[in-house]
């Protein structure tokens, strides 16, 4: 602030001074006041400002006169005292005062900050100007009545410099990612106020490599390889880390598995992991998700035995599928028909023919996943049983068995506990199927399982406490994943069949399409039926289609809907036919033509 003071000594002017005064207009700048000076001849008192922002006063001349009025505004920027004591309004006043005027300046102000980002990725500088101002008295012409009025003159604000804006981007810490000086000094350069990016952070990025499948573009139909072919080059593009504008490092993200294309078990990767091979000869699958060389295996017929036929791959049966289990991890065709057969497969199944008294799984994963806890639930309840079986023995005999325990411990199992065994053969088998990875924990109590259960094992005397102790690493397992199926890729085969006669089918996520269906167990996510479905249960997701529902026999026929948007159509409906859906239990009494339940939302049990 700055201060001037304005003083005047008794008589220092006279009227004939005052008489002689003019305007004169300061060289600051300020504005010229309205009311210019000119000549008083009076005898009032007079009072005015010289052009040199002087406050004079004189006495009245004589009597009658009036002594001089100084009126002082109220205002934050001019402090008025009379005689040591501060005033405002209107106060009379003479030669002898002491009148000492305070006006106040305002400093300009020119400020730049940096804010960095909460994530530290972007520093924004914020500059602001706010002008000054500098005030002084507006000269006036010598009056009775004089009204204070300050002049103000426009200070501008210096201009930010560019050393300013590296001490900010000090303060806050900003090192990494700044723009080009030049860039801000031209910003600066305008003298405008601003908000600005002066520093971005780098972010991190995942992995940006790219494939290449090296497909025949003259080629139509499946793209058959031998093993050993190059089918695809990878050009990688590793992850790269941040830094954020404070120079911190962000580490790079893990690539994301559902963000990668997978490769099946018939694509290995070589020279370095940029080329693409076939492990095997087959047909090549390649889409967005995964890469894979599938082998096609074809058989003119699959007869009864035994051992389950194990194919990792498609296969093609020229003839029929009888009294035998088939595990196929890709697709099945069969050109003639399935009987008393047990199929389970990871992709498709066409069937050119009818399945009768057949047991049909589709999604080998799931399926082999579902089956694996349901036989360990049985061999753990099974290891109970043996438990107490041989703890009432004991009880009975009034003793523990001791070495009788070899003897009779065979026997037991075998008479008591065709389940467990039957149980731990199928878990014995499924670890042979193609297309699955299994827990590794899982893998070693089945094995042992299989062991200790044998004969030869069960004689030995510390056998039943070995078991009892597998019994609870089966129990941990099947908490678990027990098994899961492995990426491999598959031509889409839509699943269609002929007639489906006592048989079951699991297909929970296809759209399966019969021609006709009697006394079966279906689940499908849709099932459309071209003819008849007479008797049986049909378990739906979405959609249910069959010409005709049930028969003149009146066989049991009940058809459930899953979806809340799920459908049924028939053209005919015959007696007892029970359709479940979100709605009930409807039960057809009478011959019905053209039943449609839309929209049906399903999930209650009929």
């Amino acid at each position: 602030m700055a201060t001037w003071r304005f003083w005047r000594r008794a008589g220092e002017t006279s009227l004939s001074a005052a008489a002689s005064l003019r305007a004169v207009v300061p060289s600051s700048g300020m504005e010229r006041p309205r009311d210019a000076l000119r000549p008083v001849d009076t005898m009032d008192g007079l009072i005015w400002v010289d052009p040199s922002g002087t406050i004079r006063v004189n006495n009245p001349r004589g009597i009658p006169g009036k002594y001089p009025v100084m009126v002082v505004p109220d205002s934050p920027y001019l402090q008025v005292s009379l005689n040591g004591t501060p005033i405002t309004g209107e106060v009379v006043v003479e030669e002898t005062d002491y009148i000492h005027v305070r006006t106040v300046v305002e400093p300009p102000e020119a400020r730049a900050e940096v804010e960095v980002s909460e994530d530290g990725m972007e520093a924004r500088l914020s500059v602001t100007y706010r002008p000054g101002a500098r005030r002084a008295l507006a000269p006036s012409t010598p009056a009775n009545l004089l009204v204070l009025r300050p002049l103000v003159a426009r200070i501008e604000p210096p201009r930010i410099t560019m050393a300013q804006v590296r001490r900010e981007l000090a303060r806050t810490g900003v090192v990494a990612g700044l723009v080009p000086t030049r860039r801000i000094e031209s910003w600066l350069a305008n003298g405008d106020p601003g908000d600005w990016v002066v520093a971005r952070g780098t972010a991190p990025r995942g992995g940006a490599g790219t494939l290449e499948i090296l497909r025949p573009e003259s080629l139509d139909g499946p793209w058959v390889v031998e093993a050993g072919t190059i089918i695809g080059r990878r050009i990688p593009d590793p992850a790269r880390p941040g830094l954020t504008v404070r120079g911190e490092p962000l580490p790079a993200p893990p690539i994301r598995p559902a963000a990668a294309v997978q490769m099946g078990a018939g694509v290995g990767l070589m020279t370095h992991n940029t080329h693409l091979v076939a492990q095997r000869s087959g047909y090549v699958v390649a889409d967005a998700h995964i890469i894979d060389v599938v082998r096609v295996e074809e058989i003119d017929e699959v007869g009864p035995a035994a051992s389950a036929l194990l194919v990792d791959g498609d296969l093609r049966v020229t003839g029929n599928v009888r009294g035998r289990r088939v595990v196929v991890s890709g697709n099945l065709i069969v050109g003639g028909s399935i009987e008393d057969a047990d199929v389970v497969v990871g992709g498709g199944i066409e069937v050119a023919g009818d399945a009768a008294r057949s047991v049909v799984s589709m999604g080998i994963g799931r399926y082999a996943q579902q089956q694996a806890r349901k036989h360990i639930g049985r061999v753990v309840d099974g290891l109970y049983d043996l438990e107490l079986t041989i703890e009432q023995l004991e009880t009975e005999a009034g003793r523990a068995l001791g070495p009788h325990m070899a003897a009779i411990l065979p026997q037991i199992v075998s008479a008591k506990f065709g389940d467990t065994l039957e149980s731990r053969s199928w878990l014995d088998d499924a670890l042979l199927w193609p297309g699955l990875v299994w827990d590794r924990e899982a893998i070693d109590a089945i094995r042992q399982l299989s062991r200790y259960l044998s004969a030869d094992e069960l004689a030995r005397d510390e056998t039943l406490e070995i078991l009892l102790g597998v019994r609870g690493q089966l129990e941990i397992a099947a908490e678990g994943t027990v098994v899961c199926e492995l990426p491999m890729g598959r031509n889409l085969v839509e699943t269609r069949i002929g007639a489906f006669r006592q048989g079951r089918l699991d297909a929970q996520s296809a759209v399966v399409q019969l021609r006709s269906a009697h006394a079966s167990y279906l689940e499908a996510e849709a099932l459309l039926v071209e003819e008849e479905v007479v008797g049986g249960f049909a378990r739906i997701g979405h959609r249910f289609k069959s010409r005709q529902l049930g028969s003149k026999e009146r066989p049991e026929t009940s058809v459930q809907i899953l979806a809340k948007d799920g459908r049924i159509e028939t053209e005919l409906a015959f007696p007892g036919v029970a359709v479940a859906a979100d709605s009930g239990r409807h039960v057809v009494e009478a011959m019905q033509v053209g039943l449609a339940w839309p929209p049906l939302k399903g999930g209650e049990e009929g």
